[in-house]
């Protein structure tokens, strides 16, 4: 939540509250954000998944797990 001067950016894992008496000069990365009527904001605006996890890396097949050629 933010009540008075930000400068600089600003990363939450879920919400960004820029209230009325609020200035946020840089970027916002979060789930979700909220300004109100007569806050500031002066920069972008990155909207992330909620329950964002990283990615795990995709398995790669061995030699031995090559699929086999099916026989008629």
């Amino acid at each position: 939540m933010i009540l008075g001067k930000v400068r600089g950016n600003v990363a939450a894992s879920d919400r960004v509250d820029i209230r009325a008496e609020g200035a946020l000069t840089g970027d916002v990365a979060a789930a979700r954000i909220s300004i109100e009527d007569g806050a500031f904001f002066k920069g972008g605006i990155d909207i992330k998944k909620a329950d964002a996890k990283p990615a795990a890396p995709a398995p790669v097949p061995v030699a031995s797990e090559a699929p086999k050629p099916i026989q008629p």
